[in-house]
């Protein structure tokens, strides 16, 4: 499952990110744009810019959709890495 899970990230932003799998991941003093979630303690993933690194939780019950996980946090990448700030401006 992570090889498909890669290989999807990876076709989305090609090779700008490093693709890091963990069972959970927890929220604790994570800042980002997803913020936090009160009563939450973990993630179903996160993008995180400075290191260039996306991160998918593969055992999380509260999270057990891997694939959405998987086609959501590589667009904090092309929002980071990709996208011009005419894209951007669109989007907002």
């Amino acid at each position: 499952m992570e090889r498909v899970l890669s290989d999807l990230i990876q076709k989305q932003v090609g090779k700008h990110v490093q693709v890091k799998f963990q069972s959970k991941i927890p929220q604790e003093g994570l800042q980002g744009y997803g913020g936090k979630f009160a009563g939450e303690k973990t993630v179903a993933g996160l993008y995180r810019p400075a290191e260039k690194i996306i991160q998918v939780a593969m055992a999380d019950p509260r999270y057990p959709d891997l694939l959405r996980t998987a086609l959501h946090e590589p667009f904090h990448a092309v929002q980071d890495l990709l996208a011009t700030p005419a894209e951007l401006k669109i989007l907002k």
